[in-house]
């Protein structure tokens, strides 16, 4: 990738990579957004604006707690999994994987436990108490949605895009429609969505688990002195929970100062908008793994390249889209 030691150039390898992988990653997104889209304007109607409204209060309070409880461990897996892996170094690959997996584990655990004890008392803040069985379901899948979206930067990270587009987009937006379906038929109201889009985390997070989990070596040691991936980790738990919180805090904001009705309203407007960053999300999938291997080899004109060459590509396939919504 770089003069003098490889015959192609940063942008040769992208274009490369997005032929190779990229339309299948753009297919997933497109899929697995389109499902998302279409669970959660099903929702809207079957629900109604009100009860639309408590659903995505506790959809984004468990969405915010599950992120948190990766403790930053999806950040550690795809930078120093792809890092390894990349090096060709296996075994430590394994290793970090494994790591990153049981600590989200434990992160997840800790932090849906947490939520549903506190559930009242957010109920409480939020003025909605009404809205505390359906934290306390979402809670349960928080451990499974920690562990998932570790999983999913694991399989990130060996760059196997066909289990990771099944897994981090398809899959989870697949089993949530399936089961609004469900509870649309038996007429099991806000409770039975929120128990059936807990159920579809659940699942969604044991398949992305067991697809990560085989991909390592079962000999390969879970080590929990490795300080440098533990201060990574920590670094990347404030990062991540503090970018979720400003990604949420407009729905938290509506949700604590208006009625349930208008937070329902916004968020189908804001789903909507959302899709503008679908080619973005799609090739940093591709592009991430490539910066962070070429960064770590001091290859820095290549990761000059490829940010410059994805930027043109969002731009040019974005601004359409954006301007038709």
């Amino acid at each position: 990738m770089t003069t003098g030691s490889s015959h192609s150039s940063p942008k040769s390898s992208l274009l490369y990579a997005i032929a190779k992988g990229g339309s299948l990653v753009l297919a997933g997104q497109l899929i697995g957004k389109g499902l998302h889209l279409l669970f959660r304007l099903g929702a809207a109607r079957y629900l109604h604006a009100s009860g639309y409204g408590l659903l995505v209060l506790g959809i984004t309070i468990s969405k915010l707690t599950g992120k948190l409880g990766m403790a930053g461990f999806d950040r550690t897996a795809l930078r120093y999994g792809s890092e390894q892996f990349g090096k060709t170094q296996h075994a430590a690959w394994s290793a970090t994987i494994r790591l990153s997996l049981v600590m989200s584990a434990l992160g997840g655990s800790i932090a849906g436990a947490l939520l549903a004890f506190f559930a009242p008392d957010i109920a409480s803040f939020f003025s909605k108490p009404n809205v505390v069985p359906i934290i306390r379901i979402l809670a349960a899948a928080v451990p499974l949605m920690s562990i998932g979206g570790v999983a999913v930067a694991s399989i990130r990270s060996k760059q196997d895009f066909r289990p990771y587009v099944i897994w981090g987009f398809v899959m989870p937006a697949l089993l949530s429609c399936l089961g609004l379906v469900a509870a649309w038929g038996l007429n099991a109201g806000l409770t039975g969505v929120a128990i059936a889009l807990a159920i579809g985390s659940i699942s969604a997070g044991f398949g992305a688990l067991f697809i990560a989990w085989g991909h390592t070596n079962s000999n390969a040691p879970v080590s929990i002195s490795r300080l440098p991936l533990f201060i990574f980790a920590a670094t990347m738990m404030v990062y991540i929970g503090g970018s979720q919180l400003v990604q949420q805090i407009d729905r938290l904001m509506i949700g604590a100062f208006l009625p349930s009705q208008e937070l329902g309203i916004y968020d189908a407007a804001a789903i909507l908008s959302a899709h503008i960053t679908i080619f973005l999300t799609a090739l940093n999938s591709i592009v991430a793994p490539k910066i962070s291997a070429a960064f770590h080899s001091g290859k820095k004109e290549v990761v000059k390249a490829l940010f410059q060459l994805e930027t043109r590509w969002v731009w040019n396939l974005s601004i359409p889209l954006f301007l038709a919504l």
